[in-house]
């Protein structure tokens, strides 16, 4: 019988580093409250995708850091690593980014325009790996919860700073918004198609195609147009 080794790839090791990172911040009373990823960056030009999101609130629609997550094999000096998460972080609108490749841990802070490294934490450097994650996991889960706990104490005392929510907006944040004011938005359609006949045309359009799906949910399209955006 063949027996096959587990591949350690960059995405299911993103996602246990989410599940324990945002398990780390539920567990303390933080201006970090969520962390999360699979969320797109919707610039209206273009869409990003950072593999950490850092958020100020638990609805996560107010958005305070990304990461960006490599394996050790990829240097934490490597150019295009730093420069992707630095680039992200001036699309999210914030002054931070960091990045981690489980050996190492460097936070950037934009000033003046400039972006510089502030922090490294080292504490891992005997991971070089990919099976050494596996390894040494214990030590770099310990590493990661008291990286957390620095940064809090940057976005606490303002160094570290927020996303305006006018500057980006992630698809999960639009979708929360919709949701949030559902029956303010479901009116302005409704109210603004008696005199537009293209937005009557298109919701018309849009209802035929999905009315199926609300048949128990009241006759009304402009019910359910809030769901046409998410």
């Amino acid at each position: 019988m063949a027996l096959f080794a587990k591949v350690n790839n960059e995405r299911s090791e993103a996602i246990e580093l989410i599940k324990l990172m945002d398990a780390i911040v539920k567990r303390n009373t933080w201006q970090i409250k969520s962390i999360g990823g699979e969320s797109t960056l919707n610039t209206g030009q273009q869409r990003m995708f950072p593999d950490v999101f850092v958020y100020g609130d638990s609805t996560r629609t107010q958005v305070l850091q990304g990461w960006e997550i490599k394996m050790p094999d990829v240097p934490i000096t490597d150019s295009t690593f730093i420069a992707d998460a630095q680039r992200k972080a001036d699309v999210l609108g914030v002054n931070s980014c960091v990045i981690w490749n489980f050996t190492f841990g460097v936070l950037y802070i934009k000033s003046a325009g400039v972006w510089n490294k502030a922090r490294e934490w080292n504490r891992t450097s005997h991971i070089h790996t990919r099976s050494d994650v596996v390894t040494y996991r214990t030590d770099w889960e310990t590493l990661i919860g008291d990286i957390l706990l620095e940064l809090n104490g940057y976005f606490v005392s303002g160094e570290l700073r927020p996303a305006k929510i006018g500057d980006i907006v992630t698809d999960s944040i639009f979708t929360e918004l919709i949701k949030r004011n559902k029956n303010i938005t479901a009116e302005h359609i409704q109210n603004a198609s008696v005199t537009n006949t293209v937005i009557a045309a298109h919701v018309s359009a849009w209802w035929r195609g999905v009315e199926k799906e609300y048949k128990f949910d009241g006759a009304n399209p402009y019910r359910h147009t809030p769901s046409m955006f998410c």
